[in-house]
């Protein structure tokens, strides 16, 4: 999910991923040569240095699909900047409840977002 933020706010979106079923052993496909060759990667050597390691097949995490998470944050990344998002991960809170209390927080800081609902974030294409 991700929920717009005003226009002149510090973050431009918040993106919320929630899994409920992924500490149960679900299986991972990894990362796929294809995203280390976009242009995206300026500014975010270490997140680099984890999808290469994902990529060659290395097991990294047991539960956690980090390949998920990689390309999310790629996305986010590709739309608002690499400052411009806030990406939450959340196990075990219901997406709901975790929206509600980030709106709460906008609201008490003065800043009203305008709630969207998006599946997935473009990617940016290959050079």
């Amino acid at each position: 999910m991700v929920i717009q933020n005003k226009p002149d706010s510090k973050y431009k979106v918040f993106a919320i991923e929630c899994k409920f079923t992924e500490a149960y052993g679900r299986k991972h496909s990894g990362f796929k040569p294809a995203y280390l060759d976009l242009d995206i990667w300026n500014g975010i050597p270490e997140l680099r240095t984890l999808a290469n390691r994902m990529e060659a097949k290395e097991k990294v995490y047991s539960h956690l699909d980090a390949g998920q998470l990689i390309k999310h944050i790629l996305g986010l990344k590709n739309a608002y900047g690499k400052t411009g998002f806030r990406l939450m991960y959340s196990g075990t809170m219901p997406l709901e409840k975790m929206a509600t209390f980030i709106e709460k927080k906008l609201t008490s800081s003065h800043e009203l977002p305008k709630r969207t609902v998006s599946n997935s974030t473009p990617l940016p294409t290959r050079n």
